[in-house]
C-alpha cells in the first residue's frame, strides 16, 4: 500500500501538469511512458531477481497499454538523455535547476572552494540510476541503494552533489558506530572549541554592520586576544561590540535614516548577544575543570545547513543507531529531536537537507 501511496503521489507532482493540459487529448504514449517508469521505480526498484523484475514491469505495462516489446525496450535500450548548462540541469524526466540554483548561491558564500569535478562516465546504467536518485531529490525522499561493493553507488551521488553544487557529508558506519556519531553528544571541551563559533559569527555580524576599515584596531585586538586565550579580555570585547550594535541601531531610529539595518539583522546581534553571557559563564566554570558542551554531529549539521548525507555500509550499523533516523524519514517534513541534549523543539529541517 505505501508503494501505491509513492506512486500515486509521484504522479499527482511529476505529471499532474501535464495531465491537466491534455485532457481533450487523451493519454499519449509519452505520458504512458511517464507512468509506466514511476510505478518501476515505486513498485521495482527493490527486486533483484532480472524474471521477476521482467514479469512484474509487463504487467505493470497491460493497463497502460505499453505492449511487451515496447517494455523490452525500455529494459534494454532506455538511456535517459543528460542536459547540463549554466542555467539547466535536466535528468531524464525531472529537472533539477531551481535546487542548482540554491545550491550555487550557497557555494558562492562558502569559504572553502570545491576542487575540481572528478571524471565520470555517463553510461547507460550509470544514468538510469541518476535519473531514479534525481527524482527522488526533487520530490525529498530519502533513497537507499543496495549493490556490491564498487558498483558505483557512493560515486553517483558524488557526481549529482557536484552537478547540483551541494556540499555533500559521507559517514561511514559501523557495528562500532553510536547514534551520538550522528546526532552529537556531551562532550569535555576546552575555551577555544567553544571560542571558534563566537569568533565566526562574532565576524560575520560586525562586517555586515559596521565598516571594517575604519574599526581595524578593534577587529585586531578581538584577534588577538582569541589567538593569545585571553578570554575575560575576548568577552569584554564581544560585549563592547553588542553595545556598539545597540547604539548604532538606535541613532538609526532617531535619526530616521533612510538606510536602516534589517530586523534580522538586528535579530542576530540579540541572539549573538545571549551566546556571549553563555560563553563567560563557561568560561568561568572551566578555570579550574573541563566543561563539557554538546557538539553537534555531522546528521543534525546537515539537516540545520542544508546539506546532503550519504550513510555508508549503512547496514553494518546498530538498530539503536539507525533508531536516530525513523523521525527524518517518515515524510518530507521530518525531522530531529535531540532529547538527549534536553530540547523540546525539533530541529528546523532546511529545505535543501537530503
Amino acid at each position: 500500500t505505501r508503494d501505491l501511496m509513492k506512486w500515486c503521489h509521484r504522479v499527482d507532482l511529476l505529471i499532474g501538469e501535464k495531465l491537466n493540459d491534455n485532457t481533450e487529448v487523451g493519454m499519449d504514449l509519452a505520458l504512458r511512458q511517464d507512468l509506466f517508469s514511476e510505478a518501476n521505480d515505486c513498485f521495482c526498484g527493490m527486486i533483484p531477481d532480472y524474471n521477476v523484475w521482467m514479469t512484474v514491469l509487463e504487467a505493470l505495462g497491460r493497463p497502460l497499454q505499453i505492449s511487451e516489446e515496447l517494455v523490452r525496450n525500455y529494459v534494454d535500450q532506455y538511456k535517459p538523455a543528460l542536459e547540463v548548462d549554466e542555467s539547466t540541469i535536466r535528468i531524464g524526466r525531472v529537472n533539477l535547476s531551481s535546487i542548482a540554483a540554491s545550491g550555487k548561491q550557497k557555494q558562492k558564500q562558502a569559504l572553502i572552494k570545491r576542487e575540481k569535478k572528478r571524471p565520470f562516465a555517463t553510461t547507460g546504467h550509470a544514468l538510469r540510476l541518476m535519473e531514479r536518485i534525481a527524482v527522488c531529490i526533487h520530490l525529498t525522499e530519502p533513497v537507499l541503494l543496495v549493490g556490491e561493493t564498487g558498483t558505483g553507488k557512493t560515486t553517483v551521488v558524488q557526481h549529482l552533489a557536484d552537478m547540483i553544487h551541494q556540499n555533500l557529508i559521507v559517514v561511514n558506519l559501523s557495528q562500532q558506530s553510536d547514534s551520538s556519531d550522528l546526532l552529537g553528544g556531551f562532550k569535555p571541551v576546552d575555551g577555544k572549541v567553544l571560542a571558534i563559533p563566537m569568533k565566526e559569527e562574532f565576524e560575520r555580524l560586525f562586517e555586515k554592520t559596521f565598516s571594517v576599515k575604519k574599526n581595524g584596531k578593534f577587529l585586531e585586538m578581538v584577534r588577538k586576544t582569541f589567538i593569545h586565550q585571553k578570554w575575560s579580555n575576548f568577552v569584554t570585547l564581544l560585549k563592547q561590540a553588542v553595545k556598539m550594535s545597540q547604539q548604532k541601531f538606535e541613532a538609526e531610529q532617531n535619526a530616521e535614516c533612510k538606510r536602516v539595518s534589517s530586523p534580522t539583522l538586528r535579530n542576530a546581534w540579540k541572539t549573538f548577544a545571549k551566546k556571549v553571557e553563555e560563553f563567560e559563564v563557561q568560561q568561568v566554570q572551566s578555570q579550574n575543570k573541563f566543561v563539557f558542551n554538546f557538539m553537534e554531529g555531522s546528521l543534525v549539521k546537515a539537516v540545520r545547513q542544508g546539506d546532503w548525507i550519504l550513510l555508508d555500509e549503512i547496514n553494518l550499523a546498530t538498530t539503536e543507531t539507525l533508531e536516530c533516523l525513523s523521525g527524518l524519514l517518515q515524510d518530507a517534513h521530518g525531522s530531529l529531536l535531540l532529547t538527549e541534549k534536553g530540547d523540546v523543539e525539533p530541529i528546523k529541517r532546511h529545505p535543501n537537507f537530503r
